[in-house]
């Protein structure tokens, strides 16, 4: 015998669980933009929000290349 209390709360939370994951990682994303105290230092916006960036550069190319890309980056913003 199941209590219906019990399964209506649960899935009220499941129901809920997408939205609160939504909200969670934008708020992590914002902060780490706008109020991180490493913010201030100029660059990309995924970078500076993820480390897909990184990922990016070492996965998904012929090789390992991300040392390049950090180059470039020191030239085009400075060090």
């Amino acid at each position: 015998m199941t209590i219906p209390a019990v399964n209506e709360s649960y899935s009220s939370i499941l129901l809920y669980f997408p939205t609160i994951v939504v909200v969670l990682l934008a708020s992590v994303a914002v902060y780490r933009r706008f109020f991180h105290p490493l913010a201030r230092i100029p660059g990309p916006g995924l970078a500076a929000i993820t480390h897909f960036y990184i990922v990016k550069f070492n996965l998904f190319g012929p090789r390992s290349q991300f040392y390049l890309q950090i180059e470039k980056l020191h030239r085009e913003y400075g060090e």
